[in-house]
């Protein structure tokens, strides 16, 4: 598992209610994960509410970046959603076995 603050390149609405977020990660990026893993964000400020990490299903990884394709359904994604570009956010992954 591999711990990474993240630099957000771009994050934008796709669909109504839904985002899909560019982040510069080239350690996450290099992992070489597999379909079906998955990434922690920490959807918060530090020390701030909600506390809890969410997981995102990877939705693209290629040189150096990540994308995570993800529905504002709450607090945390709602959080996510208002990041812009030259925010941090806090990742760790790859997680889960992936599909066989």
């Amino acid at each position: 598992m591999i711990r990474e603050l993240a630099t957000v390149l771009s994050n934008e609405q796709c669909y109504e209610g839904g985002y899909v977020a560019w982040f510069d990660a080239p350690t996450l990026a290099a992992t070489g994960h597999t379909p079906g893993q998955f990434v922690m964000v920490r959807c918060s400020d530090e020390g701030g509410d909600p506390e809890f990490s969410r997981a995102f299903s990877y939705h693209r990884a290629e040189e150096g970046r990540i994308a995570l394709l993800y529905a504002v359904a709450g607090r945390g994604t709602a959080w996510l959603a208002g990041r812009r570009r030259g925010d941090t956010v806090s990742l760790y992954g790859p997680l889960g076995n992936g599909f066989r």
